[in-house]
């Protein structure tokens, strides 16, 4: 894990030459140095940093990951998740804390935007809650808002929910959603970032994450946002990355449904449940629904 730790952190390399390093040197990292890695990626390289430095990084950030359940998944290693494997540009590893997925899981993307109206939010709610019952888990940002519901959602419909940050899995933020980050881990999800541990969030690392949310998924619901969301960056993502786009066909209000509306009128799919979801999915019916615990049902 210290080795993928390692690699992580050395500066301007590409995926590729990363899994090279990682699988000609993950062994003895500790030694590497810009001539050395020149030597193995095979092409001039001439960044600036002490072997030794980051060695200690990523042996804090290992540390910490053991001490607070988590961990490393290099693009290498067969608990990747598959579909992000597919992408254009995949992370090189993900750092996680709560249990590790399955690779093979089938997720759903469910974004839109941080400042709902009352039937934005409840539609993200519910919506998350069904999928749960088909046994399909949710991935959103952990942001205020749309996102936070659908976790919240699929947690209580006894589900599984992934949250992609833009930061460090050390650094939850914001600190509103820091309650549902714990709920989400104590129900048997997890928190992800392309980031290593300790990294701050910084604002363009959240375009960044999106493709993480739609590159897992196997398609992207925007229930509600506006013209200008970024919850729009992921549907841009999930089109690239041939994913199916679904919009929710509640939320369509002016001004804060405005975007969600406008993907509609360019072809995506107005949806009300999951179980109409559900109808794109039919080579998928192994995930038949669960009944729902009696004190959760409507």
């Amino acid at each position: 894990m210290i080795a993928t730790a390692f690699i992580q952190h050395l500066p301007k390399l590409t995926l590729h030459e990363r899994c090279l390093l990682h699988e000609l040197a993950g062994y003895d990292c500790g030694t590497l140095n810009a001539s050395r890695v020149a030597d193995l990626i095979g092409r001039r390289y001439r960044e600036d940093w002490n072997a030794g430095e980051v060695y200690d990084q990523a042996a804090a950030e290992v540390e910490w990951l053991d001490k607070n359940g988590g961990g490393i998944i290099p693009f290498s290693s067969r608990e990747y998740p598959e579909l992000l494997r597919e992408i254009y540009d995949p992370p090189f590893a993900l750092c996680y804390r709560g249990r590790r997925p399955y690779s093979n899981a089938p997720y759903a993307a469910l974004v839109g935007t941080r400042r709902p109206n009352g039937r934005g939010a409840r539609s993200a709610y519910e919506l998350a809650r069904e999928l749960a019952g088909f046994n399909v888990s949710v991935v959103s940002g952990l942001a205020r808002g749309i996102d936070r519901q659908a976790h919240e959602g699929c947690i209580d419909g006894g589900g599984v929910t992934v949250a992609v940050l833009g930061s460090g899995v050390s650094e939850v933020g914001p600190a509103s959603s820091r309650p549902t980050a714990e709920r989400l881990i104590a129900s048997g999800g997890a928190l992800f970032s392309e980031y290593s541990v300790f990294t701050q969030p910084r604002r363009y690392h959240f375009p960044m994450r999106n493709r993480i949310i739609s590159g897992m998924s196997r398609c992207c619901v925007i229930v509600q946002a506006p013209r200008r969301s970024g919850a729009l960056i992921t549907a841009d993502y999930a089109l690239e990355q041939g994913r199916e786009v679904f919009v929710h066909a509640d939320c369509f209000q002016t001004g804060v449904g405005d975007g969600g509306f406008a993907l509609h009128e360019d072809g995506a799919r107005a949806i009300n449940s999951a179980g109409e979801l559900m109808e794109e999915w039919k080579s998928q019916w192994e995930y038949l629904p669960r009944a729902l615990p009696e004190e959760q049902l409507p």
